[in-house]
C-alpha cells in the first residue's frame, strides 16, 4: 500500500517535471498518475476486505473456543454432580447399614427382655419360690422355648413355652 502511494507521488512529480516538455508526455504522466491512484484505491479496498475477513475468522475462532469452554464446563459440572451423587449414595448406604445394626442390637435387647420375662413367668408357674436358670429354644411337642427352673428343694423342672411365652407343659426331673 505504501509503495503505491510513493509511486503515485513520484508519478505526480514526474508529471509536473514533464509538463514543460510537451503536452503528450504531460498527458501520459497524468494518465499514469490516475492509473496509479486507482490501483492504490483498489489495494486499500482489498486490504480492508482482507481485514474484515480476518476479523470474521478471529470471531469464529473465538466463538468456537467459547463453545469448547462451555462444553468442558458442562462436562466438568456433570462429572462433579455424579461424584456428589455417588458419594451421597454411598453415605446413605453406610447410614442404612449402621441403622440396621442399631435396629438388630435393639431387637436383640428387646428379645432378651422378652425371654427374661418368659423365664420369670415360667419359674413362677412352678412355684413362687423357684427361679429360672436358663432358657433355650425347643421344638418338643410344639414348644418354642424350654426354661430350666430350680425349685426350692433344689430339684429342677423344664417348663415348655409357646412362641408367646404361654406355658404349654412342665416336666420335673
Amino acid at each position: 500500500m505504501n509503495k503505491k502511494i510513493i509511486i503515485s507521488s513520484v508519478a505526480v512529480f514526474s508529471a509536473v517535471a514533464l509538463a514543460g516538455c510537451g503536452g503528450d508526455l504531460a498527458q501520459q504522466a497524468q494518465d499514469d498518475v490516475a492509473k496509479t491512484n486507482q490501483e492504490a484505491q483498489e489495494s486499500v479496498q482489498q486490504a480492508n476486505e482482507d481485514f474484515v475477513a480476518t476479523k470474521q475468522e478471529v470471531k469464529e475462532i473465538k466463538d468456537e473456543a467459547m463453545q469448547d469452554v462451555k462444553d468442558s464446563t458442562t462436562e466438568i459440572v456433570a462429572d462433579a454432580t455424579k461424584d456428589v451423587v455417588d458419594t451421597t449414595t454411598d453415605q446413605v448406604k453406610q447410614d442404612a447399614e449402621a441403622l440396621e445394626a442399631v435396629a438388630k442390637a435393639a431387637g436383640a435387647k428387646y428379645t432378651a427382655v422378652i425371654l427374661t420375662t418368659y423365664k420369670n413367668d415360667a419359674a413362677a408357674s412352678v412355684s413362687p419360690s423357684s427361679y429360672a436358670n436358663s432358657i433355650d429354644s425347643s421344638s418338643k411337642n410344639g414348644a418354642s422355648f424350654v426354661v430350666e427352673v430350680v425349685n426350692q428343694d433344689g430339684t429342677t423342672s423344664d417348663v415348655y413355652l409357646d412362641a408367646n411365652g404361654k406355658v404349654l407343659f412342665t416336666e420335673t426331673k
